[in-house]
């Protein structure tokens, strides 16, 4: 059976642990042959209403933003089609930029907050949107254990190349 059609059984039954152990199995490839691999599988997830299963999808590399939001195929045009709340929440907290005018159903307040939760913090000050997309593209590194290494340099450093004019 193909990848994508196993991915799509696993979304269908709703239960995350399926869901994980098929992505753990399989080498998911964008391309044609796979239909669109996790990018269609967030658009299966957030049809179905599976806020986890959105969530999952998009740490392993699913695009929460597609080349434009107000498409149909796009994952928040197919989860307000669907009245799909929880997941609409789930996508604005991931970060997906909301087209202008777009009905969500749900409130501005309930959009802000939901929005809010995504903002990348620093020193407990929200950074503006721009600084925030150039900061997407950072990946995170978790190291256990940091012995013998000075932080404030590293620190300094990201600073300083972060708001350099």
């Amino acid at each position: 059976m193909r990848n994508d059609t196993l991915l799509v059984k696993a979304i269908s039954s709703g239960r995350l642990s399926e869901v994980r152990r098929v992505l753990e199995s399989y080498v998911f490839v964008e391309n044609e042959e796979d239909m669109g691999g996790l990018d269609y599988a967030l658009g299966i997830a957030c049809k179905f209403g599976f806020d986890d299963i959105v969530r999952e999808l998009v740490e392993r590399g699913a695009k929460v933003n597609a080349e434009d939001n107000a498409a149909s195929n796009s994952p928040i045009s197919i989860a307000v089609r669907s009245g799909r709340l929880t997941v609409i929440r789930t996508l604005l907290e991931l970060g997906v930029s909301l087209p202008a005018g777009m009905k969500t159903g749900l409130s501005e307040a309930e959009i802000s907050a939901a929005q809010e939760k995504y903002a990348p913090k620093y020193l407990g000050v929200a950074v503006d949107s721009i600084l925030a997309e150039w900061l997407r593209d950072f990946e995170e590194i978790t190291i256990p254990r940091c012995v013998g290494v000075d932080t404030q340099i590293l620190e300094s450093e990201f600073l300083r190349d972060a708001f350099r004019s």
